[in-house]
């Protein structure tokens, strides 16, 4: 039910009930007067006819009495009268009601009493006592009561139908009005809110009309203008955050690659080397015919290596990339490849264990520079914390583990890096994925790589989790989702 008509039901039951208690209070004090009336009426029908009434009483006593009464003219709704014995219960005059015995004392004395009327009677009693007559002898006066029960009757159903009119207009015109003035401007106030809610634009509502809901509609309007522009800045938020996301992860990316040309230079040293050395052979002429082409396969061979480690760099240091289907192998491979002159340069040695239970072929949906980009990173923090002489693992294995705060998860890979350093606190494991975080001295590090490491697995769809090693060490798990190899 709408509010409109829950008011107008609770007025109109309101004015209904007064008009019905108003009625019965009215009618009830029409019928108090009507009684009185009557009452009078039958005081005086008998004072009128007492001196005929006496002179029947000395002419012929009680039988003249009643042949007089008798004679007067009676009808169904007329009033009636009978001459009866005060306190005779058994003789033939007894009173009808027992009213009459308040003349008990002195009924010769004169005086009148009227006899309640109770519910469903349908006359009223008068007894009046004049002198004159016979000790013990009053006259009972009969009045009809069903005009007056007619009337009453006919009035309490006209208030009742009254009422019923009353109340259907009333629904009728509230239910017009509540939908035209309220209900149709509220559903439209309503719709603005789901619109708002679902983050779409909203329609506009009348704020014109000068009363409650204008003024609610005036401030929803505003706050639906509040929303569409906050919804713009938003997206423009986003897209700027999008940008300035890639541009530091293409900074973190240039910052690796230059940490680690340093090593890639040391790497470069020994096959120009070699390719000097067996140039300079076939251009001193100290090799010739099988012997130059052997040297010259050789300086092709290191030529090749070179051209390798240099295009890995430059694919390294591309700003953008694209998802596609990789095998999860050549991407940990080439993540190995790019930390191993790293590594030597620190005495430790990297480890590549795929899993034998792995899926066939490309397994992944993503842009395989940005998972190279987070395994890198886990693998130069790896190298930092590890001993010399260390190992540092780098492992891939199918899982079910759920996510964790889950019950169940589904099938996804795990690529874990695995270090022999100290370890990490297990207070200190929600905090390094947060920017700027890092537990190297001052100068050794900016604390973005996890931060950024996690924020590529977050966009592919997975997680990160950060484990005890069993004997000492740290392991950082990167769970991603699979995806059906072509052709499955």
């Amino acid at each position: 039910m709408r509010i409109g008509n829950r008011i107008t039901a609770a007025v109109t039951a309101w004015t209904v009930a007064v008009m019905g208690v108003h009625t019965w209070l009215e009618q009830r004090e029409a019928h108090a007067l009507m009684q009185e009336d009557l009452y009078e009426e039958c005081v005086v029908a008998v004072t009128v006819l007492s001196p005929g009434l006496a002179r029947a009483w000395e002419a012929g006593g009680e039988a003249a009495v009643d042949a007089v009464l008798e004679r007067l003219p009676t009808g169904p709704d007329e009033l009636r009268l009978r001459l009866v014995r005060v306190g005779d219960a058994a003789g033939p005059r007894a009173p009808a009601r027992p009213e009459a015995a308040a003349f008990t004392a002195d009924p010769t004395t004169p005086g009148a009493a009227r006899a309640p009327v109770e519910a469903g009677d349908t006359q009223m009693f008068t007894y009046v006592s004049t002198p004159g007559f016979g000790a013990g002898l009053i006259v009972e006066a009969r009045a009809s009561l069903a005009d007056e029960d007619a009337r009453v009757g006919q009035a309490l159903r006209e208030a009742a139908l009254l009422g019923f009119l009353i109340t259907s207009v009333s629904i009728l015109l509230a239910s017009w009005m509540s939908w035209t003035h309220v209900g149709r401007r509220v559903e439209v106030l309503a719709r603005i809110a789901r619109e708002a809610a679902a983050e779409r634009e909203a329609p506009r509502a009348d704020d014109q009309i000068d009363d409650e809901i204008g003024a609610l509609a005036g401030e929803m309007n505003r706050m639906a203008d509040g929303l569409a522009a906050l919804r713009e800045a938003r997206a423009q938020d986003g897209q700027l955050r999008g940008r300035l996301a890639e541009e530091l992860r293409h900074a973190d990316r240039l910052g690796t690659v230059g940490m680690l040309m340093g090593r890639v230079a040391h790497e470069l040293g020994t096959p120009l080397t070699v390719i000097a050395a067996r140039a300079g052979r076939v251009a001193r002429g100290q090799a010739e015919g099988e012997a130059a082409r052997e040297q010259a396969r050789v300086v092709v061979e290191q030529a090749g290596r070179i051209q390798q480690i240099i295009r890995s760099m430059l694919d390294f240091g591309r700003k953008d990339g694209v998802r596609a289907a990789v095998e999860p192998g050549q991407v940990a491979a080439r993540a190995v490849g790019m930390v191993e002159p790293f590594a030597r340069s620190r005495g430790v040695s990297v480890v590549l264990q795929m899993s034998p239970s792995l899926p066939p072929g490309p397994c992944l949906a993503v842009d395989a520079l940005l998972i190279e980009q987070a395994l890198v990173n886990l693998l130069v923090n790896a190298l930092h914390e590890s001993p010399s002489r260390a190992e540092v693992e780098l492992g891939c294995a199918p899982s079910d583990a759920p996510r964790p705060g889950e019950r169940s998860g589904g099938p996804h890979l795990v690529f874990e890096v695995r270090d022999r350093g100290p370890g990490l606190p297990a207070e200190l494991r929600e905090a390094v994925f947060q920017p700027f975080f890092t537990t190297r001295p001052a100068g050794e590090g900016t604390g973005l790589g996890l931060a950024i490491t996690a924020n590529i697995v977050e966009e592919h769809g997975g997680w990160m989790e950060v484990l005890d090693r069993p004997g000492g060490g740290a392991t950082f798990q990167i769970h991603l989702p699979l995806v059906a190899p072509a052709g499955a």
